[in-house]
């Protein structure tokens, strides 16, 4: 038998069926709570396609909430069915949440639905009866008609039920499908099966007596006793050949483990808002989309035993940000200036790359603020209203202009500000243009943060923030002149991949001595040491290179690029790429190296361009992290690691910009500052 012989099943059923009975009966009120399994598609489709669909099991703590809140509605319904009585006239709630709270479930419609963005409905399935194999459960119309025929055989009074096979009720009769025939054997004869049979679904002999049958629904139902059913397709009206082909599946009343109360989420602990940067122009759900990778990043994280060194004591809910497909802007007057030639490249660029300089402009730059405050207040607006006892920690996690968006918002920056950088002279009537933005200033509150709740960590992953605020005249932490996002949030943590163009180190920028430090390395997945990391000692810089075009990036000591000088660029690429094939070989037969930052970097025979930079510790020059800084307790760049890679720099650009919604060791990095010492040894 093969695993699509239940698609087979399924798909005879009618789509136009109800989704359910008011029966008490059908719905299989006389199984016990825990018995029945509520399930979703996590194929996330909302089509009635069973080729495509797989249902998951939801956790225990939610299938018994759901089948709780379901019985009541049923019970109101059946109490009520000779009025006209609907959803809206049913006491309870015909929703309920599921997954942790970021999901509910509409009960009567069976559509999984997210609470806090707009997002196609998810089909929803509540599991009575089951196909024994793979514990998929059957569609509901047909399982409903299956516990009426059980209940009627088994359970009730029937004093000729060992003889009689033709007592359906009186809800199973209503189909014209339904046919009982006492006289028709289980085979019409022996075949040889077309594919092997499992043992566990080895199809009853003719030995076996068939104690009760029933047709319905293009189905044939077979009991030889109360827990063995088999159900096969009615071959009845069809041709010789395909009664030889009908096979029978098991099928189970019950799911096969039962509920768990206790098999329930965490209790919610810390809230991360994820703000998106550019490119979410005509696409709304694309930050739910790299939300949702980012969260399986972490949730695969938390199931590696090796990763985890101690179970956190709470869980977090990413919540997405969407702030661009709600703006008009320019009112699509540069989409019509936008020429016929490469359309589809300039469209592009239209959808990316124009955001910025819509940011720039003090004219849509409030706009843009405003759309993304308002966004972030309808959604901490809806989390609070059900959640009013949460008592955790907020977070913003940002990725590219997005991170900008949010400090602006974070300090209640407006543009009118930018004239206080402008005007430096101290001549008369500059003082009086300065006065004047002063008084505009105060009168819209002064690096007031703009945002409905505290924030305690501001996780700023390819930010361009630190040239932004060099353009505003942030002249460091202690100038007093613009608030550091250190000054505004408790925790803040400058993510950025060194391939990637846009990002930029933030700490140079808050004091010039941070340029001999290098940034803390994250910790990569496979390294076997991952020491906390603030206990981590900073790590100087010591670059004894003379100054020259071909050195423009000191910093970047982590890459091994393999190039032929005088060579083009199409044989650099794939140098590059020959060299990456022959070390990833040596690499899968020796085991993983560790990482050590106080490692010198020499030159190879490979690399002619990268001279001796060596590194060492900060603590040799007496130089600790307080001392760089005052009251600084923990470092801000953190440089994700490129261990492994073999490419150029011109290829790596390409996809680094938006790798950290998917990369492991960001996510493992946000869990282990959330949860200290989670991940770390």
């Amino acid at each position: 038998m093969s695993d699509n012989d239940e698609d087979l099943f399924e798909q005879v059923a009618c789509d136009n069926e109800p989704t359910f009975s008011t029966s008490l009966t059908a719905q299989g009120f006389h199984l016990e709570t825990d018995k029945v399994r509520w399930f979703y598609d996590e194929t996330g489709n909302d089509q009635e396609d069973s080729n495509t669909i797989h249902w998951k099991p939801l956790r225990g703590a939610d299938s018994i909430a759901l089948e709780l809140e379901w019985r009541k509605y049923c019970t109101y319904l059946h109490e009520n069915k000779d009025k006209s009585c609907g959803v809206n006239d049913f006491g309870a709630n015909c929703r309920v949440e599921v997954k942790g709270g970021v999901y509910e479930i509409d009960l009567p419609t069976r559509r999984l639905l997210p609470i806090y963005w707009d997002g196609p409905p998810v089909q929803v399935r509540r599991g009575v009866w089951f196909y024994e194999k793979s514990w998929q459960p059957m569609k509901e119309t047909l399982a409903s008609t299956i516990e009426i025929e059980h209940i009627q055989r088994w359970y009730e009074e029937n004093p000729n039920k060992d003889e009689n096979i033709e007592n359906l009720s009186s809800d199973a009769k209503k189909s014209d499908e339904i046919i009982t025939d006492s006289d028709l054997p289980f085979y019409e004869e022996e075949s040889p099966p077309i594919e092997e049979t499992p043992k566990e679904q080895e199809i009853p002999k003719k030995t076996q007596k068939i104690v009760h049958r029933a047709k319905m629904r293009g189905y044939d139902i077979q009991w030889t006793d109360e827990s063995n059913i088999w159900i096969n397709t009615d071959t009845s009206k069809m041709s010789v050949m395909y009664r030889y082909m009908k096979r029978a599946v098991k099928i189970a009343r019950g799911y096969k483990e039962p509920c768990d109360i206790a098999d329930d989420y965490l209790p919610l602990t810390n809230v991360i808002l994820t703000v998106h940067g550019i490119g979410a122009f005509g696409d709304p759900d694309k930050i739910v989309r790299n939300s949702k990778i980012f969260t399986q990043q972490m949730k695969k994280i938390l199931k590696d035993e090796n990763k985890v060194k101690k179970q956190p004591e709470g869980r977090i809910m990413i919540l997405p940000i969407e702030w661009r497909n709600t703006l008009t802007l320019d009112g699509g007057r540069i989409e019509k200036a936008t020429p016929d030639k490469i359309r589809y490249t300039r469209e592009k660029l239209n959808a990316t790359v124009m955001d910025v300089f819509y940011y720039y402009s003090p004219i849509y730059q409030q706009e843009i603020l405003d759309s993304c405050q308002r966004s972030i207040q309808k959604t901490i607006t809806k989390f609070q209203k059900r959640n009013p006892d949460f008592t955790g920690d907020y977070n913003i996690f940002a990725h590219s202009l997005g991170t900008i968006v949010s400090y602006d918002l974070l300090t209640g920056w407006l543009p009118s500000q930018l004239g206080l950088s402008i005007f430096k002279d101290d001549d008369n009537e500059t003082r009086v243009i300065r006065d004047l933005i002063k008084r505009h200033i105060a009168k819209n509150s002064e690096f007031k943060s703009r945002l409905p709740v505290k924030i305690k960590r501001f996780f700023a992953a390819a930010s361009p923030l630190p040239v932004m605020l060099t353009m505003r005249g942030y002249q460091g932490e202690l100038s007093g002149r613009l608030p550091s996002p250190t000054e505004v949030v408790e925790e803040f943590f400058n993510i950025y991949h060194p391939s990637d163009p846009v990002a930029y180190r933030f700490e140079p920028i808050i004091n010039e001595f941070y340029k001999q430090v290098l940034p803390v390395k994250i910790h990569a997945e496979k390294q076997k040491s991952k020491p906390r990391y603030e206990l981590i000692e900073p790590k100087m810089l010591n670059d004894k290179r003379p100054a020259s075009p071909e050195n423009d990036n000191p910093l970047d000591h982590s890459q091994n690029i393999v190039s032929d000088e005088g060579s083009s660029r199409f044989s650099k690429v794939m140098n590059s790429l020959r060299f990456y094939k022959k070390e990833r070989k040596v690499e899968e037969t020796q085991s993983e190296p560790e990482l050590d930052n106080n490692l010198e970097i020499e030159t190879t025979p490979e690399d002619q361009k990268i001279d001796r930079v060596s590194v060492q510790s900060a603590s040799s020059t007496g130089i600790g992290i307080e001392n760089l800084i005052p009251g600084r307790t923990f470092r801000v760049d953190h440089e994700l690691q490129d261990f492994g890679w073999r490419l150029t720099q011109e290829m790596a650009t390409f996809t680094a910009h938006t790798c950290y919604w998917r990369h492991t060791d960001v996510a493992m990095f946000v869990l282990e500052k959330i949860f200290p010492g989670l991940t770390s040894d």
